[in-house]
């Protein structure tokens, strides 16, 4: 499951359908407006054969309009003075580039039709990030009237990441015996330091997000809490980039003669998210250890759970031995010979 869930996450990709007024997106943790490639009038390219289209980004070509209102891509033959093929329309869908590329694909449709009106022209412009102005680089019919247009821009690139927000639990109910939902958030700007409240001390310190790269890190945050049975201490930790989020907590509650350690890793993609808990309970003589994976794509969830337990002393109540299950063979021999052993005692002493 484990290589499932890499191959899916590295694969994935975001797929937005905007209006033509907007043409956003959001993918890969990085929100992208492509309505800044719009032309005032329209842009231009030639393919191999000398066809000229005329194009816009999230907005209809002025140099199409005589073929259709609402037309976005055309094409002009190398021997017409005007264009005659409307190639798709501004009512566009906006996907993000494969690989975590940077950039975006504007996929215009609904053009006229060809061959005998048995197929309708449609368009896809891939505008991909670089550090340049716009350069239109290439149009290609890659298959029968379906085109395909390259460019490269400045303004393709990402406006700014997405924000992430991380929230630690800060108070145990002595009574329940589970966590409360006070918290702190530690997005801000600036650091703050937690304060007394009634029932708990909060020792959370803040401190604003920091940035290696493409990679952002949460710093890590401590909880202590005194319930009247003992102390809670929360540690959490948020890692995230392009592709991944990753958040692992661990809750340790203590009191006199038990503790439970519960330590939790989720890593998120667009699409997938994979979860694994580890809880440790210990109270007295018995240890028992539980694992629960969770993995989750779209409305599929599938979990698996795993129980360890451990005899930690011969102080063991009946109902907490569990039996032994075996198929060896030789355990089968030496059971039947201690049942032999015993009838023949029960027949020596009924012959007395």
């Amino acid at each position: 499951m484990k290589l499932v869930f890499s191959t899916l996450l590295i694969l994935v990709a975001a797929i937005a359908i905007v209006s033509a007024q907007n043409c956003k997106l959001n993918a890969y943790g990085k929100n992208y407006d492509f309505s800044k490639l719009a032309n005032s009038t329209s842009w231009s390219v030639q393919d191999a054969s000398k066809a000229t289209y005329y194009f816009n980004i999230c907005q209809t070509a002025s140099k199409c309009t005589t073929i259709n209102p609402q037309c976005s891509v055309c094409q002009q033959g190398p021997t017409d003075t005007q264009p005659k093929a409307d190639c798709g329309h501004v009512n566009a869908i906006v996907n993000s580039l494969s690989n975590g590329v940077a950039g975006g694909y504007i996929t215009y449709t609904g053009g006229s039709t060809c061959k005998s009106g048995t197929i309708v022209r449609s368009t896809q412009i891939q505008m991909m990030c670089t550090s340049g102005p716009t350069q239109i680089l290439s149009a290609t019919e890659i298959s029968t009237c379906t085109f395909t247009i390259k460019l490269n821009s400045n303004l393709a690139c990402p406006t700014q990441a997405a924000t992430t927000t991380t929230t630690t639990s800060s108070s145990w109910n002595s009574t329940t015996g589970s966590p409360t939902s006070s918290s702190w958030n530690s997005t801000t700007t600036s650091s703050a330091t937690g304060s007394p409240t009634t029932s708990s001390w909060n020792s959370t310190t803040g401190a604003p997000f920091t940035t290696d790269g493409t990679t952002t890190f949460s710093p890590t945050t401590t909880t202590t809490t005194s319930p009247s049975n003992g102390s809670v201490t929360t540690h959490t930790t948020t890692t995230s980039d392009d592709y991944l989020t990753t958040t692992n907590t661990v809750t340790t509650r203590v009191n006199y003669d038990s503790y439970v350690v519960i330590n939790t890793t989720t890593v998120s993609s667009d699409t997938a998210t994979f979860t694994i808990t580890v809880t440790t309970i210990k109270s007295g003589e018995i240890s028992n250890i539980v694992t629960t994976t969770t993995y989750t794509e779209g409305t599929s969830t599938t979990t698996d759970t795993q129980t360890q337990k451990k005899r930690l002393g011969l102080n063991i109540s009946p109902e907490e031995i569990e039996p032994s299950k075996t198929n060896d063979s030789s355990s089968l021999k030496s059971n039947s010979l201690i049942l032999i052993v015993i009838s023949a005692f029960i027949l020596l002493l009924s012959s007395f």
